[in-house]
């Protein structure tokens, strides 16, 4: 589990199927991605089984994340792939609509971020973001994370293809940022 100021990030649950589908049903949250919105609670029931089931395998992926004070579930946050290898990982975040704007996606990835380099010893952080979504580039950058590059038509969509922004964060940007 890991905390802020303002927001608690945990494993999902068997008691976060609402939570889950409302996220995963939402349209807007999706726009920029090719995942498509679940169409019934079933799939959200499978795949929150999947995440249940596997969790304990490598510690990888999303977590529920609420609000502190009123235990309102706002979205998901987390590290979301690990090459242990290379020593990278990525860090990935869906945000309910109604919760947008008020600096919680930069709050939890600023937390992920120090995680990630004080605990986990990563030597690298990765996200990738649709280009045309700014929000989300400014809470990378917000957070630390540097534009490496575009990645010209790598994500399809119904609309076609869409370049992505590849951002990248080192051990070294990181402990010059809290020096």
């Amino acid at each position: 589990m890991i905390e802020t100021e303002r927001l608690i990030l945990r494993d999902y649950t068997s008691d976060d199927l609402d939570h889950l589908y409302s996220l995963k049903a939402c349209d807007v949250v999706w726009q920029y991605s090719t995942f498509i919105p679940f169409a019934n609670i079933m799939q959200a029931k499978d795949l929150l089984s999947s995440i249940i089931n596997n969790k304990n395998i490598d510690h990888v992926g999303f977590k529920a994340l609420f609000l502190k004070k009123s235990n309102i579930f706002i979205g998901e946050a987390g590290i979301i792939s690990a090459h242990l290898k290379a020593n990278r990982c990525e860090v990935g975040y869906n945000i309910l609509p109604d919760y947008w704007g008020y600096g919680y996606a930069t709050e939890i990835v600023g937390e992920l971020v120090k995680y990630a380099f004080e605990t986990e010893h990563y030597e690298r952080l990765e996200a990738l973001v649709i280009e045309m979504n700014n929000a989300s580039c400014r809470v990378l950058e917000k957070s630390g994370f540097v534009k490496e590059g575009i990645l010209r038509n790598y994500n399809k969509s119904e609309a076609g293809y869409r370049n992505v922004n590849y951002y990248g964060m080192i051990a070294e940007d990181y402990k010059k940022s809290i020096s």
